[in-house]
């Protein structure tokens, strides 16, 4: 089930849903998405499932949107025209969508950087909070769920996908940087030198340096910094070389 079918009112709600309403997108893109190592989150008491493609969607929107606990996504089926449009006028509680969540965690990040690439692909170099950065790559900001800011008062998190075959341009910032290869293998090189990552791998960026990477397989990159205590004391800069 879907948002464009199923459901004779998603037809109605979708008249209500601006053209270029990212909505659109999204349920657009996650029709090309392989959800095959989803597991079906059940609605109890008999009901039908809410399919998974519907609850992915719904995720992805959501975070694009600055929407992350699921009190407030279980909210914004009730509230929000493009989230109805989206969850096909259906509402799951806040504990259906943090178990689907829990349960598909790695399924999810896999669905969400095909999405990422899928944009690429369509031109958007933005999917609402997520960016496609030519310097850092496909990169999802995590947020604190309560006012939008980074996810920790001191600490500054984000996660990157690098396409096989992606090298970042050249960039620098003030902030000290630790980063964790989750998978695949990427060659980092900096002040001269260089390093090949492979899973689980750790490694510290100091700040204002000029580091660059070169994915050789497809890679995810947990980074961690001291970004939002620098921009709390006014003292975080960047800069960008040519492309």
């Amino acid at each position: 089930m879907t948002a464009r079918s199923g459901f004779c009112c998603c037809l109605i709600l979708s008249d209500w849903v601006a053209d270029d309403d990212l909505a659109h997108f999204i349920v657009a893109a996650v029709e090309r998405v392989d959800i095959s190592a989803f597991h079906v989150n059940r609605t109890g008491s008999g009901k039908a499932q809410y399919h998974p493609r519907m609850m992915l969607a719904l995720l992805i929107y959501c975070y694009a949107s600055g929407i992350f606990s699921s009190r407030r996504i279980e909210r914004a089926t009730h509230r929000d025209v493009s989230v109805r449009f989206i969850a096909a006028n259906s509402h799951p509680d806040h504990d259906t969508i943090a178990k689907f969540r829990r349960d598909n965690i790695h399924a999810f990040e896999v669905a969400f950087t095909q999405l990422l690439l899928l944009a690429s692909e369509a031109g958007l170099l933005k999917v609402g909070t997520v960016s496609v950065d030519p310097y850092i790559g496909y990169l999802l900001r995590y947020a604190n769920q309560l006012d939008g800011g980074w996810v920790m008062p001191m600490i500054a998190a984000w996660l990157v996908h690098l396409p096989r075959g992606f090298s970042s341009a050249p960039y620098r910032a003030t902030d000290n940087q630790a980063i964790v290869i989750s998978e695949g293998r990427v060659s980092v090189e900096m002040n001269g030198e260089a390093f090949d990552l492979g899973s689980n791998d750790v490694m510290a960026l100091p700040g204002w340096t000029w580091p660059t990477m070169r994915a050789s397989e497809d890679a995810v990159i947990f980074f961690f910094s001291d970004r939002s205590a620098q921009e709390k004391l006014g003292l975080w800069k960047e800069e960008r070389g040519n492309i």
